[in-house]
């Protein structure tokens, strides 16, 4: 993929210097950013990780050959944003000779920072592993997507797609060992290929597609004691000396899918699908341990497995909708879909197996009512019968869970058209015999928007939503109300935005914990009251001269406490047609338990037009 990228690159590179003037349109912007940092940097990565240095800010070039110039191109697009070591870059490609094929290429790149710190840096002690937070990550996210359109004929579309991601960095993560926690470095280092072929066919009431797509998945993972350590208590038994576990995980998969769509008249239409997929996964692990435990014996010294799975999966999907007015449309699905997997695991030298079976048959409804240009009301019911049938281990008998769900939405529209938007919703849905805990059996959503907008430019509105979930099996319950508040107001010269979002959450739980004859009850009661304000400005002082500003506020209360503001400002000048300049300045403060940072950046832009 990459050279795939430099070649296209370099092909631009011939292509402008080739292209007559009129063919030719590019847009490029470079910047120079400095960065003055007070705080905890590694803190100032997770939020807005951005750099002093040289970058491309943005760059795109539309190449449009007269009529009959070229029989392979009608147009190309190229756009670049990001690169010179921002933390996400972006590469796009699109070349297309219309009525005959399309070609598409996009790179993206990611980098991915988190280091929360819950405890006193003052206290933090390697050895005894009490860092707080022990789950760190400082990794790259790489994308690449190839994507060829060819039309033989009118009706005859053939796909072709193939696709690569890329995780590589480092991370660290907790081992509970022996009554005790420790700290392991794990480097990530996961790869994922696709490929994809499909044919698509029309006719005049009908879409025929046939898909078919292969993956491939590589995780090997790692996790390793950097240093010998104590645990969270060095006044207990419990210690390591040396950790190493290696677990290389693979797997290929197959999908094939076959679609159809008809539309004999203007008034109904019906899809049905039908997917197959197989997915074969190879598991080997490695682990060799040396310390001691709780009760001051020698751990085990090493351990090694492998094992296996296979998945079988088939799903039915139909779904229609017929007008049976001008006003009103009804809409129905059925989604029958079966799951298969049986896998095994030898543990030095011990075998255990396990296979499940999921069953799911999915019902919905739904319709909408147009009595008027003005007045909408739509509803919407659906339900999920699912079935469970599963062996934990080869000695076991087979258990059956089943869990039905059922849930409904009524919405409510109205705008007249002179400016006026009222909009109200009702959800809710409720679970039977959740196959996990921390499932909702119930959940419950309200929200109403009224918004306005006046002829001499002014907007306004307000929304105000309700939630709440709760699971009387497992004693919880979580309740979230958010207002937010919208204004507006633009001219010719002058436009402003500002707005208010207040959120509340409030979360309690009971959690039994039982060991043999003794239980403990964990009570747990969180909350949260967070204040997002923003505001923003642009102002044309002359044809060539533009100034725009924003502030963001952020401000938690409750039990976790963390602010942040933003404010950015922008001058930009464009003194003639072919060059453009920008002076910006951000300045970023944040707070957060043990953590703050303050930072302030200044970019200078130049920017070139052709």
């Amino acid at each position: 993929m990459r050279l795939f990228a430099a070649a296209v690159l370099s092909a631009l590179a011939g292509l402008a210097a080739a292209a007559d003037d009129r063919d030719l349109h590019a847009d490029v912007e470079i910047g120079y950013r400095t960065l003055s940092l007070d705080g905890d940097a590694g803190k100032y990565d997770q939020h807005v990780n951005l750099h002093s240095g040289l970058r491309l800010t943005g760059a795109s070039l539309r190449y449009t050959p007269g009529a009959g110039d070229s029989w392979w191109l009608d147009e190309l697009d190229v756009s670049a944003a990001g690169l010179g070591g921002d933390p996400f870059q972006d590469i796009r490609l699109d070349l297309r000779k219309f009525g005959s094929h399309r070609l598409r290429y996009q790179h993206t790149r990611a980098d991915y920072v988190y280091a929360d710190v819950f405890t006193d840096p003052g206290a933090v002690s390697a050895s005894a592993s009490n860092g707080g937070d022990f789950h760190h990550f400082d990794y790259q996210r790489t994308h690449d997507q190839l994507d060829l359109e060819v039309r033989p004929g009118e009706r005859l579309r053939l796909l072709l797609g193939v696709d690569r991601y890329r995780r590589d960095g480092d991370s660290t993560t907790v081992l509970d060992l022996s009554r005790e926690e420790f700290h392991l470095d794990k480097p990530v280092d996961e790869t994922s290929r696709a490929l994809h072929v499909g044919v698509e066919y029309r006719w005049d009431a009908a879409v025929l597609t046939l898909d078919q797509r292969w993956r491939r998945v590589d995780n090997d993972v790692r996790m390793q004691l950097a240093e010998p350590s104590e645990g969270s208590d060095p006044a207990a038994l419990t210690r390591l000396d040396d950790y190493l576990l290696r677990q290389d995980l693979a797997y290929d998969s197959r999908e094939s899918r076959v679609a159809l769509l008809v539309r004999p008249g203007k008034r109904w239409d019906v899809r049905a699908e039908i997917l197959r997929a197989e997915m074969a996964l190879d598991f080997d692990t490695r682990e060799t341990t040396d310390g001691v435990d709780f009760a001051g014996q020698p751990l085990p010294v090493s351990s090694r497995g492998d094992g296996g799975a296979d998945r079988d999966i088939l799903r039915l999907d139909v779904r229609g909708g017929v007008a049976l007015t001008d006003t009103l449309r009804l809409e129905a699905s059925v989604r029958d879909s079966q799951v298969d997997q049986d896998a095994d695991l030898v543990l030095d030298a011990a075998l255990d197996a396990t296979d499940w079976r999921t069953r799911t048959r999915r019902f919905g409804l739904a319709g909408e009512w147009r009595p008027s240009r003005a007045w909408s009301l739509r509803a919407a019911w659906n339900s999920d019968r699912r079935r469970v049938r599963d062996r934990q281990s080869v000695t076991a008998l087979p258990a059956r869970v089943n869990t039905d769900e059922d849930g409904f939405l009524v919405a409510l529209a109205y705008r007249p058209g002179n400016g006026l938007s009222v909009r109200l919703s009702a959800e809710r849905s409720s679970i039977d015999d959740p196959f996990v805990l921390a499932s909702a059996t119930d959940r419950r959503r309200l929200k109403a928007s009224l918004g306005y907008r006046w002829s001499n430019g002014l907007d306004a509105s307000i929304a105000h939503a309700v939630t709440q979930r709760d699971n009387a099996d497992a004693d919880w319950e979580t309740r979230s109300r958010q207002t937010t508040l919208r204004l507006g107001w633009a001219t010719n010269r002058f436009s402003l935005g500002a707005g208010a979002t207040l959120i509340g959450l409030d979360v309690d739980a009971d959690r039994r914990v039982t060991a043999g004859s003794r239980r403990v009850l964990f009570l747990i009661d969180e909350e949260a009251r967070a204040d997002l304000y923003d505001v923003s400005a642009r102002l044309r002082l002359s044809p060539a001269l533009n100034l725009s500003g924003s502030y963001r506020f952020y401000d938690n209360d409750g039990t976790r406490e963390a602010r942040r503001r933003d404010g950015r400002l922008e001058l930009a000048w464009k003194p003639v047609d072919a060059l453009g300049l920008s002076l910006r300045y951000r300045n970023v403060d944040f707070s957060e338990d043990f953590e703050r940072f303050d930072a302030h950046l200044v970019e200078l832009g130049v920017r070139f037009l052709y």
